[in-house]
């Protein structure tokens, strides 16, 4: 007869769920990038359907132009690398002197980065759609659904 094992212990058991938790995790996110490239496959497929009343065009690459024309965009990889590097560490120079102005007890100093920090480091989404593009009838949506003053409208009461 067959003896049977021993319980498991509480740590096993929870060493076991998240092993599982994590299986799961992994699956949906090799799933969700299947679905990704899919539809990037797709977009890029180059396709004219007809469904009904609904026409779709896809994006058609054309290999032979990129084929023909990779000498002068692969001039412009060493332009792009370096704007990307100069940028970085303009950004990475401006946010330490930021967060060292936010620690500063020299008021000028910490003025001076609470204000940099707030207009310039941290725009949010409303900010970005306030100051970027134009809204109907002077307004723009703010993130939360609803409409924010531009160039000093007032709101309407709801």
């Amino acid at each position: 007869m067959a003896e049977t094992p021993p319980p498991k212990s509480q740590a096993q058991l929870l060493f076991e769920l998240q092993q599982r938790k994590a299986r799961r995790f992994n699956l949906w996110v090799n799933v969700s990038w299947l679905i990704l490239l899919g539809t990037l496959f797709f977009l890029f497929s180059g396709i004219d359907w007809r469904i009904g009343g609904l026409h779709i065009t896809t994006i058609q690459l054309d290999f032979g132009f990129m084929r023909q024309q990779f000498p002068f965009i692969l001039g412009g990889v060493g332009l792009t690398i370096l704007l990307a590097a100069l940028s970085i560490s303009l950004a990475m120079v401006l946010a330490l002197l930021g967060a060292l102005g936010r620690l500063s007890r020299f008021p000028p100093a910490y003025a001076l980065a609470t204000f940099y920090i707030s207009l310039i480091r941290e725009p949010s989404c409303s900010k970005s759609s306030f100051l970027s593009r134009p809204a109907p009838t002077g307004h723009s949506a703010d993130r939360f659904g609803g409409w924010c003053p531009r160039f000093g409208a007032e709101l309407q009461p709801t």
